[in-house]
């Protein structure tokens, strides 16, 4: 209203968004792919997940590792999402 921006609710999700192109927002819920990155065992890891944000911005779902190998994770799929790994797997709602 009259050019002032109002918050409706505030979230957090955690890692780094992957680039402009990862947040999407498909019947009420806010799509969010990231990069998680941390230590194992073995040392420094990193890799693509997803987090799925109801309108309160509550996570209402978590897609961790989603594709270890991926070059890419599509989030703009309807109903899904899609990724370039050959191992990765597709939920759907």
């Amino acid at each position: 209203k009259d050019g002032v921006l109002t918050a409706q609710a505030s979230g957090s999700v955690p890692g780094e968004i992957v680039n402009q192109f990862a947040l999407d927002e498909h019947e009420g819920f806010l799509r969010i792919a990231v990069t998680l990155t941390g230590t194992t065992s073995s040392g420094w890891t990193s890799g693509p997940a997803l987090y799925v944000l109801d309108q309160g911005l509550k996570t209402v779902s978590v897609l961790p590792e989603l594709a270890p190998d991926a070059a890419e994770v599509d989030t703009t799929a309807p109903g899904r999402c899609r990724s370039t790994a050959p191992s990765a797997w597709t939920p759907q709602r």
